[in-house]
């Protein structure tokens, strides 16, 4: 039995050159299953005195086992190494590509830092130039629902001190918001089919610096085309937005799309059938403050008997 274990280590384990032998240190044990089978029992009695070993027969006491150096062993008794030092060639010979596997490693790709092996980031970063355009829509969007609800005060919130524009009517201002919201409620002024957007360079927009324009298209019903059935004027408004507060509006309509079409057939009802209600209509354009309270105050009377006529003149 010991033969054949010894035949077996030795087919596992060829001898090597003594003049070439040096025993790195203490190496772990073996991982090849089949060789540690074999040193497994080996271990069991090879250094008992008169047990068999891997060199020539002789007794070792325990307390004259060679202990592993960081020299070779001594050739002038052509002696082999013990089985224990043998062993330790073995497996320290066999960490050696592990060894040099790690160091390539190393220098090919240099050691890892807490860059090297920090977490990704879990959320994009925001761009500021397009966080800003997005907050500007947001604005533009807010003003035209507060124009929808004729809501002055949200309006006023969302407006400069030193805010203008060339809506009609042509005096609306800062003092006279508030006014024109209720005039714009006579006359069911509606925008729907909202569509805003940041226009690119050569928009032909006019930038100044510090402030985003927001083109908005919007589609305009009031109660006269309610009334004569239009279906709408295309409007656009240009917002000047700084520092999310609006700054100045911009209208842009075509007045043929409407004006022919829908209010002077208005005023030519007042002017033939009720004038004495036909110039407060046309003064409100000033929003002059007497004038223009009257005026919402009748509207709703002349706008019914202008929609009976239109319905006499259709039958």
């Amino acid at each position: 039995m010991n033969d054949e274990l010894l035949r077996r280590f030795r087919e596992l384990n060829p001898v090597p050159d003594p003049d070439r032998f040096v025993t790195l240190g203490a190496p772990d044990w073996p991982t090849d299953p089949a060789l540690r089978a074999v040193l497994d029992q080996v271990s069991d009695h090879q250094y008992r005195p008169g047990a068999p070993h891997l060199g020539p027969e002789r007794d070792v006491a325990p307390k004259e086992r060679p202990m592993s150096t960081l020299t070779p062993p001594r050739n002038d008794d052509n002696a082999r190494p013990e089985p224990r030092s043998r062993r330790g060639w073995l497996l320290s010979a066999a960490a050696v590509p592990a060894v040099v596997l790690v160091g390539g490693l190393i220098a090919t790709f240099g050691p890892l830092d807490d860059a090297a092996i920090a977490p990704l980031a879990t959320e994009p970063e925001i761009d500021a130039e397009q966080a800003t355009n997005d907050q500007a829509i947001e604005t533009a969007e807010a003003y035209i629902d507060a124009r929808n609800s004729y809501d002055a005060d949200r309006a006023l919130e969302l407006v400069s001190d030193t805010f203008t524009t060339s809506e009609v009517p042509d005096a609306y201002t800062l003092d006279t918001m508030e006014l024109a919201f209720d005039f714009h409620e006579a006359y069911g002024n509606h925008y729907s089919g909202g569509d805003c957007e940041v226009p690119g360079p050569g928009s032909g927009y006019a930038e100044v610096d510090g402030r985003v324009v927001v083109s908005c298209d919007y589609l305009w019903t009031d109660e006269l085309q309610r009334i004569t059935g239009h279906p709408g004027v295309p409007v656009g408004f240009v917002f000047r937005i700084e520092d999310a507060s609006i700054a100045s509006i911009g209208h842009d309509w075509n007045p043929n799309e409407y004006l022919p079409k829908v209010y002077d057939p208005w005023l030519g009802f007042l002017f033939r059938n009720h004038r004495e209600f036909h110039g407060i209509a046309v003064a409100t354009h000033d929003l002059h403050p007497e004038r223009t309270r009257t005026f919402i105050e009748q509207a709703p009377e002349y706008f019914a008997r202008y929609e009976e006529w239109v319905q006499e003149q259709a039958d």
